[in-house]
């Protein structure tokens, strides 16, 4: 009899001790989950932000305060003008100018094929505009429509889960 309560007791006290494991991991993941933005946050406390910068002449940056998103620009092309960027912690509007820095035309094609191999969700109407959807991360938008044959204007947005 005192053998099957100490087996007892022991299966009581791992049992005891499995759940205190789960609910130490659960809230370490939610401590992780709800701590990260902020300390992303204070970290950009002194930034001017929301902003879009050029990364390597290919790649438009939009820092916010807790999400960053990112998007190429079409092949052959050069930065004209950043237009007014405004948003918030997580959300960002702006639109950029564009053109092509060979002379040539503009490709609303190609530019759609590399939207999508960057995982966005492309919906091309026509050759002289397209809209994209950003899968990874979730949330972004850029719309592109030809002024002339040679030059775009880009509107991009990001509206994070944060």
């Amino acid at each position: 009899m005192r053998t099957i309560s100490k087996l007892l007791r022991l299966a009581l006290r791992g049992v005891a001790g499995a759940i205190f494991a789960a609910i130490m991991a659960l809230l370490a993941t939610l401590v992780f989950v709800y701590t990260v933005p902020a300390i992303r946050s204070f970290a950009r406390m002194h930034e001017s932000l929301p902003t879009a910068v050029i990364e390597d002449g290919h790649t438009v940056y939009c820092r916010m305060r807790y999400c960053d998103f990112r998007f190429p620009l079409p092949p052959e092309c050069v930065v004209e003008h950043i237009g007014t960027v405004q948003g918030g912690f997580d959300t960002i509007d702006g639109s950029l100018r564009i053109s092509a820095s060979s002379g040539a035309s503009l490709d609303m094609r190609a530019y759609a094929q590399l939207l999508q191999q960057r995982g966005f969700q492309v919906e091309a109407p026509d050759a002289f505009s397209l809209f994209a959807g950003s899968t990874r991360p979730l949330g972004g938008s850029i719309e592109v429509s030809l002024d002339t044959a040679t030059t775009a204007t880009i509107r991009f947005g990001y509206f994070g889960d944060y």
